[in-house]
């Protein structure tokens, strides 16, 4: 995927954003900005990143901070896309359910965030462009009650940004 897809998908994304408003007449065809615009590159690899991100989780066992292979998947695709997009700077928190005391949680949930930040720097992604943070079971988006509500709340979040 990473030869031809990602930067494929950004110039196809780039193409028909141009060409539909120029076809509307939204903007004038002299006014369109090229795919080298650092700005307007850089917005679309946020949110080709965010798209990626929405539809992979990196969810972990209980007690572990080892990642699972249904994770590579997800992991594999914001590797393709860092490479293609240099700028990007990504933030990774881990978090907990809301098993155990909470200063093993949070130390859990750094521990989940570094092997991710491991796993992207070993494929060649650039430790100055990793944050790792760990917030513990302070931030559940599901119920602990259950087994399920639990095992949703045992994750990884991303938030992406570009250098200025």
């Amino acid at each position: 995927m990473r030869d031809s897809v990602v930067p494929a998908l950004l110039t196809a994304v780039f193409t028909l954003a141009c060409a539909n408003s120029i076809a509307s007449e939204e903007i004038a065809p002299e006014s369109v900005k090229p795919l080298h615009d650092p700005a307007h590159f850089n917005r679309l690899c946020e949110e080709l990143m965010r798209q990626v991100l929405q539809q992979g989780n990196v969810e972990f066992a209980e007690s572990s901070a080892e990642l699972g292979t249904n994770a590579l998947g997800t992991l594999d695709e914001i590797v393709e896309i860092a490479f293609d997009c240099p700028s990007l700077s990504i933030t990774v928190t881990g978090h907990t359910d809301n098993t155990g005391n909470e200063a093993a949680n949070r130390a859990l949930s750094k521990a989940r965030a570094e092997s991710v930040v491991t796993y992207l720097t070993k494929r060649g992604i650039e430790p100055e462009r990793l944050t790792a943070s760990g917030v513990g079971s302070a931030v559940p988006i599901a119920s602990n009650e259950d087994a399920l509500g639990r095992q949703v709340n045992r994750r990884i979040e991303f938030e992406v940004g570009t250098d200025p």
